[in-house]
């Protein structure tokens, strides 16, 4: 049995616990790889996820009673499956600000989260979305038997900001609840770097546990393991190669391909993923991590942001209502206000075409377009 905290090998999709895992999360690709899967078409992302399911599992959070929190959730897997298991599922991420993620995090998942689940099966009613900033969450303290986190906290954009989402994920998690937090790992590269762009950053063993681990006040359940074997070396992509060659996949052989995505090599850095399965002690808490708290200057500005995101939300939506249900005579919008609606909805449609999570996903959503027309799934990515 492999440990929690560890960065992904290529054996661990061999690995009976986490093989299952892949293919009770993703039971919808099984009739579209052989038996073996996920071995051929070994994924980083799907390993962050198993990875975060079995640490839940493992320490008690996975149970019907239970009340989950996602961070930087926005539409992954990871929510629609743990609504059929506990309570409740509290996925937060700025849904309502319309930012350079608005296409991973969607404002419509304020109103319809089933409706981004895709082939993923989920109990709906069970899923709480929320805008939240995890930077500083307006939630109370001691709340949740667990929280989740999946390539999310690297796009916080500074170590700080890092620091201060860890401390709030430890400040919102009951005594002994635990948090699962996976996300990218420098295993080579510029030794004063922390990765080619301030959008993602890649942590050394040293700034994990200095900025996540110390930060949360959380406890490890065992000791982290960085070794990489020769195995998984020797699988390594380049990462434009790799998302050029995502772009032709027209049939589920193809992605056996050009897979395993696990370790990437991008402008000096080599990469890769690494999970953080962390305990809350039952008693102390926040004695140590004070240095990580969001100041109160932070916290308002948040609660501030978050505000005006939703009320020109809901400027949105009421506009969206009236036009639907048909506005009145001395209500029915002028030329005028048509021509500024339209512009304002070019300029967001826009500024998402040239956002980076735009550009990073791009490839990926153009082969599972092809890959369920192929298949004769609906073409809905």
């Amino acid at each position: 049995m492999i440990n929690h905290n560890r960065t992904c090998n290529l054996a661990d999709f061999r690995d009976p616990a986490i093989r299952e895992v892949i293919r009770d999360v993703f039971a919808h690709e099984l009739p579209l790889f052989p038996a073996d899967y996920p071995d051929g078409v070994a994924d980083s992302k799907q390993w962050e996820i198993a990875m975060g399911v079995r640490a839940l599992r493992d320490f008690g959070a996975l149970r019907r009673d239970a009340r989950l929190l996602g961070i930087g959730a926005g539409t992954e897997a990871t929510t629609f499956y743990l609504s059929r298991h506990v309570q409740q599922v509290v996925a937060t991420d700025i849904y309502a600000g319309a930012g350079p993620w608005a296409d991973v995090a969607p404002s419509g998942f304020l109103v319809e989260p089933r409706a981004f689940a895709g082939d993923n099966a989920c109990n709906p009613k069970r899923i709480l979305p929320l805008h939240q900033d995890a930077r500083a969450l307006d939630l109370p303290d001691d709340e949740y038997d667990g929280v989740y986190s999946s390539g999310s906290i690297e796009h916080f954009g500074s170590l700080a900001s890092v620091a201060s989402a860890a401390y709030e994920i430890g400040r919102v998690l009951k005594p002994g609840g635990i948090a699962t937090i996976a996300t990218e790992f420098k295993v080579a590269g510029p030794p004063d770097g922390d990765g080619w762009d301030p959008s993602v950053i890649l942590f050394s063993p040293a700034k994990l546990r200095r900025f996540i681990v110390e930060a949360s006040g959380l406890e490890p359940v065992d000791e982290l393991t960085v070794d990489l074997s020769e195995e998984t070396l020797s699988v390594r992509r380049d990462l434009l190669a790799f998302l050029n060659g995502a772009k032709n996949v027209t049939h589920p052989a193809q992605k056996i391909g050009i897979y395993p995505n696990l370790i990437l090599y991008h402008e000096g850095y080599l990469f890769c993923s690494v999970h953080l399965a962390l305990r809350k002690p039952l008693a102390g808490w926040g004695a140590a991590n004070g240095w990580a708290a969001p100041d109160e200057a932070a916290r308002q500005a948040v609660v501030a942001e978050k505000r005006a995101a939703i009320a020109v939300l809901a400027r949105t939506s009421s506009a969206s209502l009236a036009d639907f249900f048909g506005e009145t005579a001395q209500h029915r919008p002028t030329d005028g206000d048509l021509a500024e609606r339209a512009a304002r909805a070019e300029a967001e449609v826009a500024a998402l075409r040239a956002s980076t999570s735009w550009r990073i996903t791009g490839p990926l959503r153009r082969a599972i377009r092809l890959v369920r027309r192929v298949s004769g799934r609906p073409a809905s990515a």
